[in-house]
């Protein structure tokens, strides 16, 4: 995979964050490569103040960031990569627990499921799925 689209992935997220999470600082940004291995990169953020709690804009801002790189692939390079799994998989999995457990869905319920559960639930996947949308589309406008 070339430089280009990695540090264009990285690029996105860090300044998302940047822009996203104020109480958050983007404290490192590399792009390593190591022999026999594919490229990675890393953005490195460090708290500004002691983090107990979140709101849910915070919450929010977290699935945009994680997003931000496949947008602006998507967006700038017209591709999708295959390193965006693991990105998918991280808002995926904060976007469920945030609809199952804090109340970001249409309900106040909240589930003590297990995550095999939720990924089963057919109402917690519609919900979550729009999360995700809301979020890829909050990060493409930011971008």
């Amino acid at each position: 995979m070339s430089n280009r689209k990695i540090v264009t992935g990285e690029m996105a997220r860090a300044v998302a964050q940047a822009c996203l999470m104020p109480r958050l600082r983007v404290a490192r940004m590399t792009l390593a490569q190591r022999p026999g291995q594919p490229d990675a990169a890393l953005v490195e953020a460090q708290p500004q103040e002691v983090i107990v709690t979140q709101s849910v804009d915070e919450v929010f801002a977290s699935i945009e960031v994680t997003l931000a790189g496949r947008v602006a692939t998507e967006t700038f390079l017209q591709a999708r990569l295959d390193s965006a799994a693991s990105d998918l998989v991280a808002a995926t999995q904060l976007a469920l627990r945030s609809v199952a457990q804090c109340g970001m869905g249409d309900t106040l319920f909240s589930a003590a499921l297990t995550p095999e559960q939720m990924y089963a639930d057919p109402a917690l996947r519609a919900q979550t799925e729009a999360l995700l949308r809301q979020a890829h589309d909050a990060a493409r406008a930011l971008l």
